[in-house]
């Protein structure tokens, strides 16, 4: 199953290459790789920040991707020295399509905008021509079938239990469920104690929260957010679930901002499975703990990024913030009430 990422990913390139071909309509192979690239080009610009001239991490913005093509232009002359006029005139293309892309409402903003950028270039003026009307109607389609996925909401009848420091979201595997009284509330709690169930409630909140990344990336919303999902449940490391985790972090926009936390007893004994592929954190609760200082050393000795302290004792409070002042990792959630 393709991730998140990886199926708007489909979706976008495949519409942008699309618009690209009726400006563009050369069935000539090597044509239709040249526009395969300059669009590939800008999604990885766009969402990773990696660039094939331009340095990797630097912040996108489209004079940077301008900057991009034209270096990506001087490659692909260097590939491709008898593809001149295609290599120059599908770099007109691609950045005319690619500056063009957001999120438009209606479709008189669409139009507007349109008619604002082909004014710009005196060779998109010529080759759009009288396949403009094709061309705004084939955008338009697109911008609705990108508002319709960017509106939807997975799994709407439940929302997400977190809390949040500073810019991490930490997020606990229990449901805040809607339309239902206590009662009805506390049975379907039990019955989500099934390993089962739990598997695929966490597979549930772990695609939600990529699909918000996602959606803040293509929104140009706030980019410092980053979530950790406490997962409790040593099922959660076993098998073809395992792969599922991976597959949903598998990318390296969702991976930058999503992270899972183990209890210390399931990341001390199957920490591998997920060594090197997977953001990982540790949390427990030092309620009951006597030994705090081994405790403490034991996990901050273990390859994490974050140490997340879920509950103490009132009493040992100070114990527990003299560590955290000691090691960055350490994050202290409130007591529960």
């Amino acid at each position: 199953m393709n991730n998140i990422v990886d199926s708007y990913k489909k979706f976008k390139t495949y519409y942008l290459k699309k618009l690209g071909k009726i400006l563009y309509s050369s069935k000539q192979p090597e044509s239709v790789d040249i526009l395969d690239r300059y669009i590939n080009n800008y999604f990885n610009a766009k969402f990773y920040n990696i660039y094939e001239t331009v340095e990797d991490g630097t912040p996108f913005s489209f004079e940077v991707l301008s900057e991009e093509y034209d270096g990506l232009e001087v490659e692909l002359l260097e590939e491709n020295s008898g593809l001149i006029k295609q290599i120059k005139e599908l770099k007109k293309v691609a950045y005319f399509i690619c500056n063009l892309d957001g999120i438009y409402q209606t479709e008189e903003e669409i139009e507007k905008l349109i008619e604002e950028e082909v004014v710009k270039d005196r060779y998109i003026q010529i080759i759009l021509g009288n396949k403009k009307d094709n061309f705004i109607k084939e955008f338009i389609n697109m911008s609705r079938k990108e508002n319709k996925i960017l509106e939807s909401n997975i799994n709407e009848f439940f929302e997400l239990t977190s809390r949040q420091q500073d810019n991490l979201v930490i997020i606990d595997m229990n449901y805040s469920i809607k339309l239902l009284n206590s009662y009805r509330k506390t049975l379907v709690n039990q019955v989500y104690k099934d390993q089962k169930l739990y598997l695929k409630k966490s597979i549930n909140i772990l695609n939600k929260i990529a699909f918000k990344i996602l959606k803040d990336k293509c929104l140009e919303l706030d980019d410092k957010m980053r979530y950790i999902v406490l997962l409790d449940n040593p099922a959660i490391v076993d098998g073809d679930f395992a792969k599922e985790i991976k597959n949903i972090v598998n990318d390296k926009l969702i991976a930058r901002k999503l992270g899972i936390a183990l209890s210390d007893e399931v990341l001390t004994s199957r920490e591998k499975v997920f060594k090197n592929e997977v953001r990982l954190s540790c949390f427990r609760d030092m309620t009951y703990v006597n030994d705090i200082e081994k405790k403490f050393s034991t996990i901050l000795a273990l390859p994490i990024e974050y140490f997340i302290v879920t509950n103490y004792k009132t009493k040992r409070e100070a114990d527990i913030i003299s560590y955290a002042d000691t090691d960055d990792r350490i994050i202290i959630l409130e007591e529960d009430e």
